[in-house]
């Protein structure tokens, strides 16, 4: 029906469906085109043999949506008499409530809940023609294309989805005599109402569910998160957060953040003047306990570049340098079991070793230099209940003196400068390795020592001190007992260093060493393929050099010797000459040995055995290759005395 038909002439649109069922159509007419088009679909469509498939979930949620909708215009509809339909989007009716003898009525004409009110099935009416149309219509009395039904009018509205796609139908039917405009612009209404509910639901559904999806990343990242807004109260915290401050959300949810988080000056002024801030190690003070942790903020910003709020992730520092441990500290990869040795000297080193490293308290290594004994002290580590926990490597010799205090005690964020920690902070709970301790000044001693008995560090510009767990293994190669004789070493710090004191014997003293060690570097040095062999005159030559570098020249000779190799074969032409002469630099003089007659060289030869082996004739005897009976005539031939070399 036009909404330009009212009042509506009953008798002229009966004459003008009546002369239509008889082929004929009438001139001017007062029906509307778009039902006589229906008229037509109606009279040419064949009748459907089944209903369409129902989703009964689809069903039950447009019921549940629409019917708070109908119950609140139900007085107006009982006030006609009507009934109120709610139908699918292929025209199932669903539901139908309202005046009990109406309703009666209809369903006596097989109109009830569960039939299809699609043209196929009931032709012409105010539902078929909406879904046809896709838009509110109405339908009075012969303009229903089935005469059983021209006692009744409709006025139908369709629901819309957000995509625009019609998802069902309301629906207002009267006897016609009852129809008006009324009724059409209430079902347009309601429907409209129905859609922007529907779309609303919609955009609140993916609202909640970005929030959810939001909070489930915030929930997954290993870093606290806290977001404020533009008054400083917060608004979210994830559980990590609350993890790291050991608070609960009730506390934090609301809260200002100043007044539960102290800040230090320069990042209370970063978070004042909403500036960004990177990775800031600070101390938050909760109450009266502190937090070390590591801060990036960023201002939060709305479209139009306003600032709305401010976001805070924060992260341990003990979990910050246990990941930067991974890839910065020193990888203590050897253990005892990578000592390779026959010798009683080393079997007596290792085992004190073994016994110190079951404790925590410091542990000494001295040695000559090339000796092993930052090897020694991953081993220490390696079988200490500290294993993996970080092992640190501090070279005292190769810091200026006016940079170790720094390292030492490490440095707090103060003004532009960020945050550093000390030495003793990286390798909290581990091990830290002091090489060349003597090299430290007397200031840096006395710092060390102050670490050592309060067993924490303030760092630089700081206020408070951290407590730290650190055993520490320190290494020389120079008599400590001595240095503390003429005041060079710290006699207090040198016994705090002495409870375990370790000293690795140079290779010339463990020579029976030599040859498991040869090809324990062979192995290493060719990987996974079959590594070259050593003839009986190479290990004669390298049993018999004294090695005054000890296990790295050693090792320095097998990687020459292992480029240098053919045939699979080391032989003594792979050899740097001054092992294959027996001829090292003299440790006074650091200068080779010129060319000698025979004697002298042989002379030589025996003194330079004698201060290598401290006077053992068996030694010396082993390392010159001669026996000891012949040894002895030598030595009282060339007037050399053999406590002149350990009395040396």
């Amino acid at each position: 029906m036009r909404s330009t038909d009212y009042p509506y002439d009953h008798e002229r649109t009966a004459e003008v469906w009546r002369a239509f069922r008889a082929g004929e159509f009438l001139s001017p007419s007062p029906v509307d085109p778009l039902v006589v088009d229906s008229w037509r679909r109606c009279q040419t469509a064949a009748v459907a043999a089944s209903l369409p498939e129902r989703r009964s979930d689809t069903d039950a949620a447009l019921i549940s949506t629409v019917l708070p909708y109908l119950e609140d215009i139900a007085p107006h509809v009982l006030s006609i008499p009507g009934v109120m339909l709610i139908a699918a989007q292929d025209g199932v009716l669903l539901t139908m409530q309202g005046d009990c003898a109406l309703k009666a009525r209809l369903q006596s004409l097989g109109m009830d809940a569960g039939m299809c009110w699609a043209e196929p099935y009931l032709g012409t009416n105010a539902v078929s023609l909406s879904l046809v149309t896709a838009m509110p219509t109405q339908v009075v009395g012969a303009e229903h294309s089935l005469d059983r039904l021209h006692a009744f009018g409709g006025s139908a509205a369709p629901i819309y989805d957000d995509q625009g796609a019609i998802i069902g139908i309301i629906a207002i039917i009267a006897a016609a005599q009852h129809i008006d405009q009324t009724q059409l612009a209430l079902m347009m209404t309601t429907a409209q109402a129905i859609s922007a509910q529907l779309q609303s639901g919609l955009l609140l559904h993916q609202a909640n569910q970005r929030t959810r999806m939001l909070t489930s990343i915030l929930e997954s990242v290993t870093d606290g998160v806290i977001t404020w807004d533009t008054h400083g109260s917060i608004e979210h915290a994830n559980s990590m957060a609350m993890q790291i401050l050991g608070i609960e959300s009730k506390a934090l949810l609301g809260r200002s953040l100043q007044s539960l988080i102290g800040f230090t000056d320069h990042i209370q002024k970063a978070i004042d003047e909403r500036r960004q801030l990177s990775d800031a190690e600070a101390s938050l003070r909760l109450g009266d306990r502190f937090v070390k942790c590591l801060l990036n903020i960023r201002a939060i910003r709305d479209g139009t570049g306003e600032v709305v709020g401010g976001i805070m992730m924060l992260r341990p520092v003990a979990q910050v340098r246990s990941l930067v441990h991974q890839h910065t500290s020193t990888p203590a990869l050897l253990t005892f079991a990578d000592f390779e040795f026959t010798s009683p000297r080393m079997h007596s080193l290792l085992r004190h070793a073994k016994v110190a490293a079951k404790g925590s308290s410091p542990v000494l290594v001295s040695g000559e230099a090339g000796s092993g004994k930052t090897v020694l002290a991953q081993a220490i580590h390696n079988a200490s209940p500290r294993g993996n926990r970080p092992l640190v490597v501090l070279h005292c010799g190769m810091i200026p003196n006016e940079l170790m205090v720094e390292e030492l005690l490490g440095r707090e964020a103060h003004g532009t400068e960020t945050g550093r920690p000390s030495k003793f902070e990286l390798a909290d709970g581990g091990t830290l390795v002091l090489d060349q301790i003597d090299q430290l000044s007397l200031e840096a001693q006395r710092i060390l020592l102050q670490v050592l008995n309060s067993r924490s560090v303030t760092r630089l510009h700081a206020d408070r001190m951290t407590q730290i767990n650190v055993r520490i293994v320190a290494t020389t190669t120079v008599d400590l007992e001595a240095r503390v004789g003429i005041g060079a070493f710290r006699p207090q710090l040198y016994y705090q260093l002495n409870i375990f004191h370790l000293t690795i014997p140079p290779l010339r003293k463990r020579r029976e060493d030599i040859p498991r060690l040869a090809l324990r570097f062979l192995e290493r040095l060719r990987g996974d393929a079959e590594p070259p062999a050593l003839d009986d005159e190479v290990l004669n030559m390298l049993r018999s050099y004294p090695w005054p570098g000890n296990v790295r020249e050693l090792e320095s000779v097998i990687e020459r010797a292992v480029i240098s190799a053919a045939n699979g074969i080391i032989g003594a032409a792979d050899l740097p000459e001054n092992v294959r002469t027996g001829i090292s630099l003299n440790p006074q003089s650091a200068l080779v040995q010129p060319v000698q007659s025979l004697d002298e060289a042989e002379r030589d030869a025996i003194i330079r055995a004698g201060w290598a082996c401290g006077g053992s004739t068996s030694e010396m005897a082993l390392l010159l290759g001669i026996d000891r009976s012949t040894l002895w005539r030598k030595l009282r031939r060339y007037g050399i005395p053999v406590g002149s070399f350990k009395e040396g």
